[in-house]
């Protein structure tokens, strides 16, 4: 798997998920991407794991993109008033898996 094709991986997910029910709760989107994560801590176990920031962090910026439409608001999730609406440790009570971290837990 490139790296290139992992945030498209998501995307798709995420997309798919958010298209076939367009009021899908949060934590059944999660629930959907889950396992695509999972796969990919997998795939990348013995990398460096701060390397797997990155995804992680494209994801949350992508599901509050998601939320801020559903809210009808403009803009892509990328604000600090985004990231304190819902921050990381929001998404980890959704349950949220981190490549990251390897688990649901944000430190």
């Amino acid at each position: 798997m490139a790296a290139e094709e992992e945030p498209q991986e998501a995307a798709g997910a995420v997309a798919t998920a958010d298209a076939t029910d367009q009021r899908a709760k949060p934590g059944e989107i999660i629930a959907k991407v889950n396992p695509i994560l999972r796969g990919w801590l997998g795939y990348f176990r013995d990398s460096y794991p701060t390397g797997l920031s990155g995804p992680d962090g494209w994801l949350r910026r992508r599901l509050r993109a998601l939320l801020r439409k559903r809210e009808k608001r403009p803009g892509h999730g990328l604000s600090e008033a985004d990231s304190r609406r819902w921050p990381n440790r929001w998404f980890a009570a959704q349950g949220l898996f981190s490549l990251e971290h390897g688990s649901r837990a944000y430190s």
